[in-house]
């Protein structure tokens, strides 16, 4: 018996030395494996935080572009209204001057001419009917606050006949001061 007890611890001492090694290599790939997790666990948080920020900046822009777009629909409501205004004005100056008495077409007729106690045609329509073209010209009207303009934006807006702002107080909203 004594003779298989030292052959068991020869035989031991003898496999030691690789046993030790097959340990040490396990515990180092447990270590590597440890460390490769944590690092695919960081990757996955900084992931995450990324679509986390990414889906708040979706819904803030969605936000913002809502409020945008309800600032330009009541710009454009704005604009309709005014030129049903308009149009609807100058239909009234257009009856008034078609349903003139023949007086009133002499005497109109007569401005016309320049005579200087008279009115003209225009004189006359705008006083029965209260449409004056002129304060269209020279009266504006307001862009909501809060709308902040893209240069697109501005030449959309220039281009609508109610919104002939002055160009400095456009400019001046693009920019973000006031």
């Amino acid at each position: 018996m004594a003779y298989q007890e030292g052959q068991y611890i020869s035989q031991f001492l003898n496999t030691m030395p690789q046993q030790l090694a097959t340990y040490a290599q396990q515990q180092e790939q447990t270590r590597q494996f440890d460390v490769q997790s944590k690092e695919r666990q960081r990757q996955f948080d900084a992931l995450q935080g990324l679509r986390e920020s990414a889906e708040a900046r979706t819904a803030e822009q969605y936000e913002y572009g809502k409020e945008q777009r309800t600032l330009l629909d009541l710009l454009l409501q704005q604009q309709r209204d005014k030129s049903i205004d308009i149009s609807e004005a100058r239909a009234r100056k257009t009856k008034a001057l078609e349903e003139r008495s023949i007086w009133e077409k002499i005497y109109t007729g007569m401005g016309d001419l320049g005579i200087p106690w008279t009115e003209s045609e225009d004189e006359w329509a705008q006083r029965v009917t209260g449409y004056d073209p002129w304060g269209e010209r020279f009266d504006p009207m307001d862009i909501p606050e809060g709308l902040e303009l893209t240069p697109e934006m501005y030449q959309y807006i220039t281009q609508l006949s109610g919104y002939n702002t002055p160009q400095q107080n456009l400019l001046s909203l693009i920019s973000g001061g006031r």
